[in-house]
């Protein structure tokens, strides 16, 4: 029921994605290959959020 109502709110299905570091949690570009705080050895993950 609430999150029925949510959606509603909010527009229905949408999805965002949210891309981050695992290593400090800074959100990074769709498009950067690296975290800018930690280089090339980090380890970058999407989150698919409804």
């Amino acid at each position: 029921m609430l999150p029925d109502a949510v959606s509603a709110l909010f527009g229905g299905t949408a999805t965002d994605v949210v891309r981050e570091c695992r290593r400090c949690g800074t959100t990074v570009d769709a498009t950067e290959e690296s975290c800018p705080h930690c280089g090339p050895e980090s380890d970058l993950v999407s989150y698919e959020i409804a």
